[in-house]
């Protein structure tokens, strides 16, 4: 049991499967002494469990707070505020807040008035037995004028892909048998699927993630069958269109004075079978790097799928960058995965607060002075930057250069005499 635990000690375990019932067998077995081999399997998968979970407080790399957020899901982070803990109640009242009174529902329920729905189709009507120039049917005292029209809003079905049959007039001549066909309207486009419906499956697909198949069933029942095959030819017809776009927001994204990123998983269909075929030590993982770049007054965005991480696709990002610019600004977080050695002389790098702060607050508990100095500390730089919203980019700067740096200073030599001091 022991080779068994010290081979697997540093990979994470399984998830475990047991019923209840299971369960109950399970103990009274080990009370019995008579382990089958199927419950000695599962007895070394719960202690593996344990070992693993040792090892990793042991090092650090998983605190109780991480775990507790791992089973129940993360709460906020903000700091309690408690201002009044060493005043007693007044009046023999209870330190709770009262409660004030329910803020009302705002209006609307969630309705939308007819001016927001901008690419409604207008039907102008008219009265059907009255005009302008009329003798008004209530007061016959005089005619009626012109008013306008009033607006009532009406919301109908239909599928999302909207098939159009046209017939063609066909005339033969009755002596020489020649056909002359009507021509199509220039508006039926030269394709069977119009440009407005490749826009539209990409969009539904890779705009509001409706999968190809469903939306195929949708339009069967609907009367406009649309196979899930002829819909990804659609959307790529619609990306070769817009390849250009992309190559020109990619050439300014990496010219930007400002550059931020992240990674997130996203598993791709054609690499996990690729997965199944590579050895255990070759890059495995999937993720999507999204890249939001300043350029003047643009905001660009790009998504980049594979094996990369962040910071090999803002590599190759920077290649296009011309060396004579400014240095761009780069916000992430302080992941490895998040820096491009390479290119580290064309960049200041401005790390995340929020992540540094997060891991103060959760070892709050263990260390409660120190982490609270440094919540608190933070806390104000915090605050100058709600200060300072609203301010153009430049002057936020020298806002929080005159407000915040010696904050930022003094905690940092804080934290260089703790770690010098073992303090």
């Amino acid at each position: 049991m022991c080779t068994t635990m010290n081979a697997h000690q540093d990979q994470e375990p399984s998830r475990i499967e047991i019923s209840e019932s299971h369960l109950n067998k399970l103990i009274a077995e080990i009370q019995a002494n008579s382990l089958t081999p199927q419950s000695k399997e599962i007895v070394v998968k719960v202690l593996v469990s344990f070992l693993w979970i040792n090892r990793q407080l042991e090092s650090k790399r998983l605190s109780i707070k991480k775990l507790l957020r791992l089973f129940f899901g993360s709460k906020t982070e903000k700091s309690k505020k408690d201002n009044n803990k060493d005043e007693p109640p007044m009046n023999g009242q209870s330190g709770n807040k009262q409660e004030g009174p329910v803020k009302p529902k705002s209006k609307g329920h969630g309705k939308n008035g007819q001016a927001q729905y901008e690419s409604a189709e207008r039907i102008r009507v008219t009265h059907p037995t009255l005009a302008a120039q009329d003798q008004c049917p209530s007061c016959n005292l005089a005619s009626l004028y012109p008013y306008g029209f009033g607006a009532t809003l009406r919301i109908f079905g239909q599928a999302p892909l909207c098939a159009k049959v046209y017939e063609l007039e066909q005339l033969r001549c009755s002596s020489c048998l020649e056909f002359f066909t009507a021509p199509l309207p220039a508006e039926a486009g030269p394709d069977r699927n119009h440009i407005t419906a490749n826009a539209m499956v990409a969009q539904l697909n890779y705009g509001t993630g409706v999968p190809f198949h469903r939306l195929e069933t949708l339009q069967k029942n609907l009367g406009s069958p649309v196979p899930d095959a002829t819909q990804f030819d659609m959307s790529e017809k619609v990306a070769n269109c817009g390849a250009p776009i992309v190559k020109y927001m990619t050439t300014l994204a990496a010219s930007a004075e400002k550059q931020g990123f992240d990674d997130t998983p996203m598993p791709v269909l054609s690499l996990m079978k690729e997965n199944k075929n590579l050895s255990d030590s070759e890059r495995k993982g999937m993720q999507t790097s999204a890249i939001i770049a300043h350029s003047g007054e643009n905001k660009i965005a790009l998504f980049i799928t594979g094996r990369n991480h962040a910071g090999e696709n803002i590599g190759d990002l920077l290649k296009q960058r011309d060396p004579a610019s400014p240095k761009v600004v780069q916000m992430s977080d302080a992941s490895a995965n998040n820096f491009s050695h390479e290119f580290m002389d064309l960049v200041i790098k401005s790390l995340c607060l929020d992540h540094g702060r997060r891991n103060f607050h959760e070892l709050l508990e263990a260390f409660p002075i120190d982490c609270q100095h440094v919540i608190k500390e933070l806390g104000k730089v915090y605050k100058n930057d709600a200060d300072a919203k609203g301010l153009l980019p430049l002057d936020r700067l020298l806002y929080h250069q005159e407000h915040s740096l010696e904050i930022m200073n003094r905690l940092n030599s804080w934290m260089e005499d703790k770690i010098e001091n073992r303090g």
